[in-house]
């Protein structure tokens, strides 16, 4: 089997990442393939495609996209123009390997699409706008809010989830929520651009949140006015002295 090169997840994200390979059946005809290599006659080599559903939305990725070769580029461009009338409409997304031997379709399996959830990288920054919400509306309150995270980690667009019961507080909260940074979600190694539950929790003139996400440890906490955010470290007893 050609190698092509080992996949690493972006920093900071979890991400499905099995290898369980099967038939092709359900996303191209594997004959159709055969003839259509045949034909083009393609150097050695191996071609990893993302084949998915037809885009129903606008930002959703295309049918089917080059996620790596290991064959010339004239050779995978031809090749992949000769696979878009084969693909079949399928649920969802699945990676289609070609491998090219001899000018024959050596090897062909579809295997589960590897998506990415998105990130959100200034956790501390959300934590202090959400902290000024607080002081200014003295009250405690639970939101959660929708966000779209586009391909940058940028937030497109933002609405109420469910609201606190107070349309001013709402729109202060989501004003605030619009500041999220994100890594952005992967899909096969694309960004993509997804919507994004964030709960918020406003207590004591302190927010906690947003949650449902993975945090790296924090270095100050914004609520403690940048102190350090973790306890002085205990000081060990000196020893006995030896009588």
């Amino acid at each position: 089997m050609l190698e092509l090169t080992p996949w690493e997840p972006p920093p900071g994200q979890k991400c499905e990442s099995t290898e369980v390979w099967h038939g092709v059946a359900g996303v191209v005809d594997s004959t159709a393939v055969a003839a259509a290599v045949q034909r083009l006659r393609p150097a050695d080599g191996a071609l990893l495609l993302s084949v998915g559903s037809r885009p129903s939305r606008e930002g959703a990725p295309p049918l089917a996209f080059r996620i790596e070769t290991t064959l010339p580029e004239a050779d995978a461009a031809a090749l992949e123009r000769a696979l878009e009338p084969l693909y079949r409409e399928v649920v969802g997304r699945s990676r289609l390997l070609i491998e090219v031997a001899d000018g024959n379709a050596h090897r062909m399996a579809q295997g589960p699409s590897r998506a990415c959830p998105p990130v959100v990288t200034n956790r501390w920054e959300l934590a202090r706008l959400l902290t000024g919400v607080a002081r200014t509306f003295e009250k405690e309150a639970s939101l959660s809010v929708y966000l779209q995270a586009d391909t940058t980690g940028a937030v497109g667009s933002a609405r109420i989830n469910t609201g606190s019961g107070d349309p001013a507080l709402d729109a202060a909260v989501l004003r605030a929520m619009r500041h999220a940074r994100f890594h952005p979600a992967v899909l096969d190694t694309r960004p993509v651009a997804v919507w994004v539950a964030l709960d918020a929790t406003i207590v004591d003139s302190c927010p906690r949140g947003p949650a449902g996400q993975e945090w790296s440890l924090p270095v100050t906490d914004p609520c403690t006015g940048g102190r350090p955010a973790f306890p002085p470290p205990r000081r060990r007893p000196p020893p006995a002295s030896a009588s």
